[in-house]
């Protein structure tokens, strides 16, 4: 197994256990910046108005974002594993 993958399922066990939204938030305080917490939010609001059918100039209009960023969110959704249209149905 690759480092990438190890890693990767070392954080998943750790969220998975989390099952409490408010020692959820407290736990993702804890661990990011103030700076990696709004670029995930970001991130995650773009994808879910890509999903919903809005164009990448509306998303980057609507959001206030770099084009690239949305366009970043856009080949996530299409050349990804799936994950984020299953998460953000």
């Amino acid at each position: 197994m690759n480092d990438l993958k190890k890693n990767t399922g070392s954080v998943a066990r750790v969220l998975l256990g989390i099952n409490n939204q408010s020692l959820m938030v407290d736990f993702l305080e804890d661990l990011l910046t103030p700076a990696e917490i709004t670029s995930i939010s970001e991130r995650l609001r773009v994808m879910n108005l890509l999903i919903k059918g809005d164009s990448q100039r509306v998303v980057a209009g609507k959001l206030k974002c770099s084009i690239s960023t949305v366009t970043r969110g856009s080949k996530i959704i299409q050349f990804g594993k799936q994950s984020i249209r299953k998460v953000l149905k």
